[in-house]
């Protein structure tokens, strides 16, 4: 009986712990493409995103995430996406 009430308070403290965890956002840095056919293509996942964005707003949606599909997208055009860790606070 001991034990199990020494476990529920101990998973007690992780969980009102956890709330307190700072979540750092990822910073993208994004390279155009050279050719205009490639430009033309990126600015096809702008307006994607644009979309994406608006019916995770009219949807109320926080864990929306459009950014996996514009990175891809940016990618799969000829852009190049990098990566960076974002700045401390």
């Amino acid at each position: 009986m001991r034990r199990a009430f020494t476990l529920l308070l101990f998973l007690l403290m992780v969980m009102s712990f956890s709330g307190c965890v700072k979540v750092i956002p990822k910073v993208y840095r994004y390279y155009p493409p050279e050719s205009a056919a490639d430009k033309k293509c990126v600015n096809t996942c702008y307006y994607a995103r644009k979309k994406c964005l608006q019916i995770c707003a009219l949807k109320k949606n926080r864990l929306c995430d459009c950014t996996t599909s514009f990175n891809t997208c940016y990618s799969a055009c000829g852009g190049q996406v990098v990566e960076h860790k974002a700045p401390k606070i």
